[in-house]
């Protein structure tokens, strides 16, 4: 059981679990079938209709990832097994490239981005390194490096989120126990990190305030996390809707757009 926590009340594990998967697909809606739509409407009108959808379901999509990685901190914690809780990490983030990148590019190869799951599964592997060293004396010294190799090759391969979102791993894995902390700082040092990675690139230099200010709702989702009890039910069933959830709500996506709306 984590420290801090209260069992008699607040939201279980599970039910966080669930929430985050539907407002990751009320982003993906937003993302991926709102926002092409909208680029070919020619009617003014309408697409201000659209772009205001769109900022809406990509506003409450916000929320999702910071869940998702607290779960991907607890799921290290609690693993019986960490080889095979990142293989199954790995496997699932090979699916979801198929998907991934025929809804980019409509090709099964597309090198320009990574999929989220990149970076969790960088996420889970930068956490089992951590795990190694958190005895050791110099554990500071060689926590620092672990995080930022981690960094930079999530910077260079291009996943989503990019090294904020190891940042943000990082942070809650050495916060999980001292709550109180973590709901105050993760958020803060995610932000800063986010602003930075999306300062540093040029092409996205110009937009990195107002794309700060979106991200910003994932204080909502510390909200959520804060009054997390600790209860984990749903078993197998849940963990692996869980892995599967990714590729397979791409993947309808991506049917839907290609075959339904025709776009």
């Amino acid at each position: 059981m984590l420290k801090g926590i209260n069992i008699k009340s607040g939201i279980n594990s599970s039910a966080l679990k669930i929430m985050a998967m539907v407002l990751m697909l009320i982003d993906h809606i937003g993302a991926l079938i709102v926002l092409p739509y909208m680029m070919t409407v020619t009617d003014y009108e309408l697409y201000q209709r659209l772009h205001s959808l769109y900022d809406i379901l990509r506003l409450i999509g916000r929320v999702a990832m910071p869940i998702f990685v607290y779960q991907l901190v607890l799921g290290n914690r609690f693993t019986k097994n960490k080889s095979r809780h990142i293989l199954n990490i790995l496997i699932f983030t090979l699916i979801s490239e198929i998907p991934y990148n025929f809804l980019l590019s409509d090709s099964i190869i597309d090198i320009k981005d990574q999929s989220i799951m990149w970076a969790l599964l960088l996420g889970a592997l930068m956490m089992a390194c951590l795990d190694l060293v958190n005895k050791e004396k110099v554990s500071i010294i060689y926590s620092t490096l672990i995080v930022l190799i981690t960094c930079v090759i999530a910077y260079f391969i291009r996943s989503d989120y990019g090294f904020s979102a190891i940042i943000l791993i990082a942070s809650i894995y050495f916060l999980i126990d001292h709550r109180e902390l973590m709901i105050y700082i993760s958020p803060v040092v995610f932000l800063l990190s986010y602003f930075l990675m999306k300062y540093m690139n040029p092409r996205y230099r110009d937009q990195a305030v107002e794309r700060l200010a979106s991200e910003a709702m994932c204080v909502v989702a510390f909200i959520f996390i804060a009054n997390d009890n600790g209860i984990r039910k749903g078993g197998k069933t849940l963990k692996w809707i869980g892995y599967l959830f990714y590729p397979l709500h791409l993947t309808i996506i991506y049917l839907i757009r290609r075959f339904i709306l025709k776009f």
